[in-house]
């Protein structure tokens, strides 16, 4: 059986993909994303203004996966709450800018939100970006986020 040569280099490039991403494999399987499971639920009842402590963009456009931005805000009244924005990856909002969030309902599916991680280098450990997030701000809703 003859194969042609577009047939063999599509082989080679699936099996060089999946052998150099074995090690984000490792990464991904070891990071806890656990703390999750604490997050608080509820809903805005009406457009707040907030301000921004740290923002990370959806990691891709939604498709087969639904993604989410997630923003770690404070309330007028001091209260830090996490904002999760459906889709949300162009937006890029600057520590201590004001922002609007307008309400939204939780979905009834799936959302991914944005874990990227960096090693500690004193541990080797994989550890989040939001890590002093993570477990500390338990209030979180979903919302669409607007600058005006």
């Amino acid at each position: 059986m003859k194969f042609p040569l577009q047939n063999i280099l599509f082989i080679l490039l699936t099996l060089s993909f999946f052998r150099s991403n074995s090690q984000e494999s490792k990464i991904i399987e070891t990071f806890d994303t656990s703390f999750q499971d604490n997050w608080e639920f509820f809903d805005l009842k009406e457009i707040i203004k907030v301000k921004v402590i740290k923002h990370v963009p959806a990691y891709a456009f939604c498709g087969p996966i639904a993604t989410a931005s997630m923003t770690i805000v404070e309330k007028s009244d001091g209260e830090v709450i996490r904002v999760l924005d459906l889709c949300n990856m162009d937006d890029n909002f600057e520590v201590n800018s004001y922002i609007f969030v307008l309400p939204e309902k939780k979905p009834d599916f799936y959302v991914s939100p944005p874990f990227m991680c960096i090693q500690n280098e004193k541990t080797n450990s994989f550890e989040s970006i939001t890590k002093e997030f993570d477990t500390k701000v338990l209030e979180t809703t979903y919302g669409s986020i607007v600058t005006n």
